[in-house]
């Protein structure tokens, strides 16, 4: 028993002297920054620790405690997650044989680490899919636009069963590639030429593979159907295809529309109110632009292409 006190005496001993543990040693510290987390929250003092491409630890802690092989003073910055631009025409830079064009730093030098491209029923043919590194994650959408002209070319007619079947399959072939959802921009020709039942055979394909519908309203201002109605549109669509909707870039154009905001609001709302997941964006100033053909030809004048 003797022998055993003294043999637990020492090993304390040994345990009391022995050196602290080495402070953790990560690839990257940012330190001084205010941090917004995307929960809402704005914190001040705290570090952020990144070993290899993993954020590991938000701390205060860390800017005493810790080393790291480099080390960032972002003293007078803010430190966020990158943004995600859910609208882009990021295509021609994404697809560049210019390294320097494919690192986005339009983007990312804004804050944006990822980008939608694809969008206005525009999508991206495999021949132009990103093929090499870029500078910026990337999600690509199935577009309507320019599925129908592939298919049915820029004429003003419904499609025929064959066609729609021939459509289907090329959402199905981009979703299966890694498309993320289905977009359109029913205020373009060709798309403009299609009545909401073809939409919806087409969007239903994305849907059961789990991808999202992304559209510039058929109507903006206070034509045809007007704002509201290219809205209940797309309620429609994405209700009877099964999916959840994202209107990009929404607006009430003109004078003759803007008392029409609240209404789209109502109906955002009663649609999320009942379970549906509907979003839109929107960008931060009072003008916009578009093509000619669209906002100031009639119909029977882009029939057939411009």
């Amino acid at each position: 028993m003797l022998i055993k006190a003294s043999l637990l005496s020492a090993l304390a001993l040994v345990a009391n002297v022995a050196p602290a543990a080495s402070p953790p040693l990560y690839d990257l510290l940012i330190v001084n920054g205010q941090v917004v987390d995307g929960d809402g929250r704005t914190l001040d003092g705290v570090a952020i620790a990144i070993q290899g491409d993993r954020i590991v630890a938000v701390e205060p802690w860390l800017a005493q405690r810790a080393s790291a092989r480099r080390t960032i003073d972002a003293r007078g910055m803010i430190v966020a997650p990158g943004f995600i631009d859910p609208h882009t025409h990021a295509n021609a830079a994404l697809t560049s044989p210019d390294a320097d064009k494919r690192a986005n730093l339009a983007w990312a030098f804004q804050g944006v680490s990822t980008v939608v491209v694809g969008n206005d029923g525009d999508g991206l043919s495999e021949a132009k899919r990103p093929g090499a590194a870029a500078g910026t994650n990337y999600a690509v959408l199935s577009g309507f636009g320019r599925i129908r002209r592939a298919v049915i070319g820029d004429v003003d007619r419904a499609a025929t069963s064959a066609e729609l079947t021939q459509m289907q399959q090329a959402v199905a072939r981009d979703m299966c590639d890694g498309a993320f959802g289905f977009s359109t921009g029913l205020y373009y020709a060709p798309q403009s030429f299609a009545a909401t039942d073809e939409v919806i055979a087409l969007a239903s394909v994305a849907a059961k593979m789990g991808g999202y519908y992304d559209t510039h309203l058929r109507v903006e201002g206070n034509s045809g159907i007007g704002v509201v109605g290219a809205l209940d549109e797309a309620l429609e669509i994405t209700e009877k295809a099964g999916m959840p909707l994202h209107v990009s870039h929404i607006k009430a154009l003109g004078p003759a529309a803007w008392g029409k905001a609240e209404a789209m609001i109502d109906r955002i709302e009663k649609a999320r109110a009942r379970g549906r997941q509907v979003t839109a964006d929107q960008y931060p100033w009072d003008a916009s632009g578009t093509r000619i053909s669209s906002a100031l030809l009639p119909r029977s004048a882009v029939d057939g292409g411009m």
